[in-house]
């Protein structure tokens, strides 16, 4: 799933999660998101942050749910310390 990242400093603008088979060849899965994102997005848009998840929160009709991945790195976010001082 591909989403805008809801931080305001976010240096990443564009967020993927990706669940991975733990069979499966990571590199390759990364490469063909990235390929995806930017026939997609153009490369001004291009995701620099792909990180795994268990399972693709989605909708009551199936689809992904953006809103929700949006709120989990908001709530992520506020869990960090802040390190500045």
């Amino acid at each position: 799933i591909v989403f805008r990242n809801p931080k305001p400093d976010a240096v990443d603008r564009i967020l993927v999660f990706v669940v991975f088979e733990p069979t499966g060849d990571r590199a390759h899965i990364i490469d063909s998101a990235c390929e995806q994102a930017e026939k997609h997005l153009s490369i001004v848009l291009m995701p620099r942050s792909i990180r795994s998840i268990d399972v693709i929160p989605r909708t009551k009709d199936g689809a992904p749910d953006r809103a929700l991945c949006q709120a989990l790195v908001r709530e992520r976010a506020s869990l960090v310390p802040d390190s500045k001082p």
